[in-house]
């Protein structure tokens, strides 16, 4: 017969096991994040060209703590591209990106459709197999707004909310198969925008900034103002996150999570 079984000191092991795997989980995903202190981070990024609809190519680069990006005449929409700048994850996350969607030469893009933000993509080679959430700050018809829009099977879907202009944090959560829009403006507490239900997007997706110009227009006009991109967790606790997939409770219940 061996010794007694100190059930008190596996709990604790355990416990610490747990938190140490959290804290490892909290520090990989947070190595996605980027300041934009230094040019050279952007070699940790994997960026897509897009659909060249006037046969400019978008321009990108960081100075003064800050990423710019200067899209030609492009959209994201259906099974049309536009400039991506990604990283891959898998699993939950929360992105956050502050943004300023600026003309090149006047306080607000002239032209229209004018948007950048966050895009969460499934990679596909195939257009008609486009399927992504985005959730954008820019111009359209001269308004300053705030783009919802989801595509699924190269089909998208898109809501435009009038904001003031300037800079603002965008915020997309994964939890499970919800998307969850957050938008916050200076001085102001996160608000929930949006919730998107995409069960059929894999576990690992692609995360980050986008940026186009010029759709229903004759030239673009847009010069997008990053002055960073944060990964973390969600920070839900498990049983929480069990509960709100089931449907027993609401997104309400992540807030207090999800706007850390």
């Amino acid at each position: 017969m061996g010794p007694p079984i100190d059930r008190r000191a596996l709990a604790v092991a355990a416990l610490g096991a747990a938190l140490a795997l959290a804290a490892a989980a909290v520090a990989g995903i947070a190595t996605l994040s980027d300041e934009f202190d230094t040019a050279a981070s952007l070699s940790a990024w994997t960026v897509m060209q897009g659909d060249l609809q006037d046969g400019t190519a978008p321009t990108y680069g960081v100075a003064g703590g800050e990423l710019t990006i200067t899209p030609g005449r492009s959209w994201w929409v259906d099974g049309t591209r536009a400039f991506y700048l990604y990283k891959q994850h898998r699993g939950d996350f929360k992105v956050t990106a502050r943004v300023n969607a600026m003309g090149r030469q006047t306080a607000l893009p002239t032209a229209n459709w004018s948007l950048s933000g966050l895009l969460v993509r499934r990679t596909s080679a195939a257009r008609s197999t486009e399927s992504w959430v985005a959730f954008r700050s820019g111009v359209v018809q001269g308004r300053s707004v705030l783009e919802r829009k989801t595509t699924r099977g190269g089909h998208s879907d898109l809501v435009l909310s009038p904001v003031q202009a300037g800079w603002v944090e965008l915020r997309i959560a994964r939890v499970g198969a919800a998307l969850v829009l957050l938008r916050r403006f200076p001085g102001r507490s996160w608000k929930l925008h949006w919730v998107y239900s995409r069960a059929d997007l894999p576990a690992r997706l692609e995360v980050g900034i986008d940026a186009f110009s010029g759709f229903e227009d004759t030239s673009a006009d847009l010069v997008s103002h990053v002055d960073y991109v944060r990964f973390a967790p969600t920070g839900v606790p498990a049983k929480l996150r069990q509960r709100y997939l089931r449907g027993s409770v609401g997104v309400q219940r992540l807030l207090p999570y999800l706007v850390r």
